[in-house]
Parts: C-alpha cells; sequence; structure tokens
C-alpha cells in the first residue's frame, strides 16, 4: 500500500492508500510505520472523512484512553454523518466511541448516543462489529440482546470477526463464549502475523478464562499477551494483562505476585483513570485477600469496584465480583455491608442474563439467609446451569459444606467438602483447597496433600510450550506460532523435562494432567 501511495498521481487515492498501509501497520505492530504513513497522509489535503479515519488509527495504540472520555459523544455524532455513505467508517467510529466507554466513564447520555447512533447503522442486526460496539457501550442494558445474537453467529467466520464476537462475549460475561471465539481465530492471527490484534485476542481469551478458571490456558495467554503488548506499544492491553495475570495469581495463592502486578498495572491505569483495568485490579487484590483469609480486606477492595464515585467503578465488573463481595462481608461479620448493593444488583439481574451476576446472586442468598432458609437456597445454586463453570459451583459446595458442619450436620456436609477439595485441586486454586481440606479436617476427616502439578513447576511460556508439545507440534511448527526458533525452543524442552520427571516428549501429555 506504501509503494502503492508513492506511485499514485491522484492525492485522494494517494492518502486512502496511506491510511490503509497504517491501518495494516497497526494490526502488526508497526507503531513506527503507523506514524511513518499518517504524518505523510496528513501532508495531503484529506476529506473530513479520511481526516477522522486518520484520527482513529492514530488513537489505536491506546484505545483513546489518553484522550478526553468525552470524545465518545463527538465520535457518535460523527458516525451518524458517517453511516450512509461509509458504514464501515461508522462502525470503526463507533467502536472507538464503545472503547472509551469499557475504559472510562463519559457518562449516561454519551453511552446512550452510541447505542443510539450503532442502531442508525445500516448493517445487519447480527454484524460482530455492532454487537462489540452495544455490549462495550451497554453491556447491561444491551447484555440480553448481544447474548441472544451471539448465539446465532455462523461457524465460518474470520479472525476478525470472530475476535469482535470475542469481545462483546467477554463485556456481557458469556465467558464461555468468549474463550470459544478467541481460540479459534488466534490461529488465524498467528499465520497472519496481525501480532497487535494477537496481543488484544490473547488478553481477552487470558481474562475470560481466568474467569472460567481455566488456569492451563489463562496463564500462558496472559504471559504472552503482556509480551507482545509490549512489543506492540499498547499500554491499555499491557496493563490489563498484567492485572488478568494478578487475578491468576490470586485464585493460584501468590500473594507477592498479586500485589506486584496489581501495583504495576494500577500505575499506568491510574493517571488515565481506567476504570476497566483499576477494577480488574482491585478484582485481583479482594481475591487475594479472601483466599488468605483477610475479609475486612476482601471487602475494602471488593467494595471500590461499586461505587460509582471510585475510579475503580465499572458496569461490568461488578456483575462479575458480587458473589466475592457477599462473602468477604458474611465471613467479616458484616452482612450489612452489603444490604444496600443486594437490591441494587438485583434490579441490575432484571436487566440483564450475565452469567457470572445471576450465579453471584444466588450465591449471595445463600450466604445471606437466616439459618431457617438457607438449605433450600444452597441446594437451588447447586442445582442451576453453571455449565462450563466448575469453579463457581465449588465455591457453593465449599460454602454449604462449612453451613452444614455449623448445623453439626457433620456426615452430611463431608460430601460436600470432597467435592469442593477436589475440584479446587484440579483447577489449582491452592487457597480454596486448603480451606476445604481444614473443614474436612474440622469434621473429623483428613485429607492426603495437594502434590504439584504442572502449573506449579513451570513457567507461563514453559507451560505454553509443553502443552504444543504435548498436543503432537514439532519443535518448528511451535516456533512458528511463538515467534521463536525452533532451537528455543528444544532448549525450554530440555529444561521442562527435567522440572516434570520425565524424559520425552511422549510423557508430557500424563505430566500435564491436573494433579488430584
Amino acid at each position: 500500500m506504501e509503494r502503492s501511495a508513492a506511485l499514485s498521481s491522484d492525492p485522494a487515492l494517494r492518502g486512502e492508500r496511506l491510511l490503509r498501509g497504517a491501518e495494516l501497520a497497526f494490526e502488526l505492530g508497526q507503531r513506527d510505520a503507523v506514524v511513518r504513513l499518517l504524518t505523510a497522509a496528513e501532508r495531503l489535503e484529506l476529506s473530513g472523512r479520511q481526516r477522522w479515519r486518520t484520527a482513529w488509527i492514530r488513537d489505536s495504540f491506546d484505545d483513546g484512553v489518553l484522550g478526553r472520555a468525552q470524545a465518545a459523544w463527538s465520535l457518535a455524532q460523527v458516525a451518524e454523518r458517517a453511516a450512509a455513505e461509509d458504514p464501515d467508517l461508522a462502525l470503526n467510529l463507533l467502536y472507538g466511541a464503545a472503547l472509551r466507554c469499557w475504559w472510562t466513564e463519559p457518562g449516561v447520555e454519551a453511552r446512550a448516543s452510541v447505542v443510539a447512533a450503532a442502531g442508525r447503522v445500516p448493517v445487519d442486526d447480527n454484524d460482530p462489529r455492532l454487537l462489540v460496539v452495544l455490549a462495550y457501550t451497554s453491556p447491561v442494558e444491551c447484555g440480553e440482546v448481544v447474548m441472544s445474537r451471539l448465539r446465532r453467529q455462523p461457524g465460518d467466520l474470520d479472525a476478525r470477526a470472530l475476535r469482535m464476537l470475542g469481545n462483546a462475549a467477554m463485556a456481557v460475561g458469556a465467558f464461555d463464549l468468549a474463550a470459544g471465539f478467541f481460540a479459534t481465530s488466534l490461529v488465524e492471527l498467528r499465520t497472519q502475523g496481525r501480532l497487535a490484534l494477537l496481543a488484544r485476542a490473547l488478553t481477552l481469551q487470558a481474562w475470560s478464562c481466568a474467569h472460567l478458571v481455566d488456569l492451563n490456558v489463562a496463564v500462558p495467554a496472559a504471559d504472552e499477551a503482556y509480551r507482545l503488548a509490549r512489543d506492540t506499544s499498547q499500554p491499555v492491553v499491557a496493563a490489563t494483562a498484567r492485572a488478568t495475570q494478578a487475578v491468576l495469581a490470586a485464585l493460584r495463592g501468590d500473594q507477592d505476585g498479586v500485589y506486584r502486578l496489581a501495583a504495576e498495572a494500577e500505575a499506568w491505569a491510574m493517571p488515565a483513570a481506567t476504570h476497566a483495568v483499576l477494577s480488574a485490579v482491585q478484582f485481583a487484590r479482594g481475591l487475594a485477600a479472601l483466599g488468605d483469609g483477610r475479609h475486612e480486606d476482601a471487602v475494602a477492595d471488593l467494595r471500590r469496584i461499586y461505587d460509582p464515585a471510585d475510579p475503580a467503578y465499572h458496569q461490568a465488573n461488578r456483575c462479575w465480583a458480587f458473589g466475592d463481595l457477599v462473602e468477604a462481608a458474611v465471613r467479616s461479620g458484616r452482612p450489612e455491608a452489603v444490604s444496600g448493593l443486594m437490591a441494587e444488583m438485583t434490579a441490575v439481574a432484571r436487566r440483564t442474563p450475565s452469567p457470572p451476576l445471576q450465579h453471584g446472586l444466588r450465591y449471595a442468598r445463600a450466604l445471606l439467609a437466616p439459618d431457617a432458609e438457607a438449605q433450600p437456597l444452597y441446594e437451588a445454586t447447586l442445582q442451576a446451569d453453571v455449565g462450563a463453570w466448575p469453579f463457581p459451583r465449588a465455591r457453593v459446595q465449599l460454602g454449604y459444606g462449612e453451613w452444614l458442619r455449623r448445623q453439626r450436620r457433620v456426615a452430611e456436609s463431608r460430601a460436600h467438602l470432597r467435592a469442593a477439595r477436589e475440584a479446587f485441586d484440579a483447577s489449582g486454586t491452592i487457597p480454596w483447597g486448603d480451606r476445604a481440606r481444614a473443614e474436612l479436617r474440622a469434621s473429623g476427616e483428613t485429607s492426603r496433600r495437594r502434590v504439584p502439578d504442572a502449573r506449579d513447576q513451570l513457567t507461563p511460556q514453559e507451560l505454553q510450550i509443553a502443552q504444543m508439545a504435548a498436543d503432537g507440534l514439532t519443535n518448528r511448527e511451535i516456533g512458528q506460532r511463538l515467534y521463536l526458533s525452533h532451537r528455543t525452543i528444544g532448549s525450554h524442552l530440555h529444561r521442562i523435562f527435567p522440572k516434570l520427571g520425565i524424559a520425552s516428549r511422549s510423557e508430557l501429555r500424563t505430566a500435564l494432567q491436573p494433579s488430584v
């Protein structure tokens, strides 16, 4: 495109080709090339449409977060003017506005203007770009519409469309759908070398799988996402990957790691008031405190996500942490600290089918119920379909087992506590597994110690390489996927084998099975 622009005598065509080249350079993660091409384009007499396109490309690396959050409103107005003539540009502009709504807090009226403008773009209702605009801008009010349309998508979509669908599913809390969309998109993004987009897809795959507590996917994805985001100069993506790593450290019981990673993400996010990152940081800290038995600290950390005056407030993230907040409040002996929020989030749940919110509310009702009413609420929560969410189910089993033991129904409690312990051990959530063991000891039953597994012994990159080798990929194929030489892959495997106590690739699949 750059060479084509140089050969173009028509200034309008030259500008168009420079801008298209800049878009491709962004997708490849080549920031210097983006700046060079945009600078060349801006020397020309660009049309109004091209000037807006230039501005959209220029702030793509930081998703416009470093600009004014109020720009969401003006972007929506320009998108409305462009909609009839150029729907693609209109959707790009609205995507920029939606990202500002996701990362920052532009206000109710700005959000409404973006949703209204999206409704006037002449595209199919199931267009992935439209769905992600609605999901990022208004994850609660548009949650039901987005989730229903996500399930109607065809199966032959390209990586760009799949990544957009993953973004939309993540935003409305459909983490299982999101994980599937991202996993499928990654193959094509890797093949095409679109490193900037690959970093984004990996980051949100890691975030989605962190909520599913699929650590085998989330841990290596977050590690690779951070490295790629840093290499492609995407600060918002890098900070999100760091915050995700903090959440994963909390789930694994790595207290030092939680606070180091959270502080690093917060240091970038605080000056820009990036609500989505700051709420993820508080979620990580709250989970760490909850897992460590510091329930007052957990309440203080998680409560910030629900305070509209706090920079950690976030419309979507508050839907995902509510069960954790209520558990922390109950365990700290202060259930009244969440009484007002219970009514607020119940009202929110009437407007969105968000799976984590619906499950969190069921769990919260059981935790808050008086003893005479708790049993049917726990049992109803366990009977509810949580799909690919074994960790939340195990949390309920642990809570129910603890409640039964307090009611001196010790024999009944043990089955629930055992099931919880096994699920926690399989998922690698060490603090919760330790708590289940402690409860079983209190019930008079001993448990064998958890055996460390591959997640405990390997670095995130080593885990990723071991998983690929176990799937049958050669060193050269692994290197091509990870942008490393096959010799580097061989060196990694040489270190991996003794860590796992094995001598050959054929033993990898067994060695990577979780310890239970």
